[in-house]
């Protein structure tokens, strides 16, 4: 399964920032403009640190520029706190999709640090998305760094 990792350090603490990345809004903030992924009302701002693991909670139509549908992902997570999230989802595309987000206190600033791993349902198709997935999540973390500043950049 291909997988990656990809991590920043910020100029804020880990507390903060937590509160400011774990719901779909945010999510879809550090997406756009070039994706979008729906939820229900009842989960938009629900932060992700309070959802139930073990169950499949609910399918989000992912869109490219928020128009033209790509993909049907399905939530499932395996756990969740107030620092990270380990998620093991399915979606159309990908037979799993396994993303895991750390913040990991690193005195007044903090470190975000996603892990991705997926299996394509039709395989020659996952190494070519691969590289498409790594920029998407390079574009999320300059959306952090620009957002609240790097450290060691």
């Amino acid at each position: 399964m291909p997988i990656f990792n990809i991590e920043s350090k910020l100029r804020v603490e880990a507390s903060s920032l937590s509160r400011d990345l774990f719901t779909m809004e945010a999510v879809n903030r550090e997406l756009a403009p070039l994706l979008r992924m729906s939820a229900p009302d009842e989960w938009r701002q629900r932060p992700i640190s309070s959802w139930p693991t073990g169950v499949r909670l609910f399918k989000s139509v992912i869109s490219l520029f928020g128009l033209i549908p790509s993909d049907v992902h399905q939530f499932l997570f395996e756990e969740v706190g107030d620092l990270g999230f380990r998620e093991s989802s399915t979606s159309l595309m990908n037979k799993t999709w396994r993303h895991q987000r750390q913040i990991i206190p690193a005195g007044n600033a903090a470190i975000v640090r996603d892990t991705v791993e997926f299996s394509n349902r039709f395989r020659p198709m996952g190494v070519a998305l691969k590289p498409v997935y790594e920029r998407v999540f390079k574009r999320r973390h300059r959306y952090l760094r620009s957002t609240y500043g790097a450290i060691g950049d």
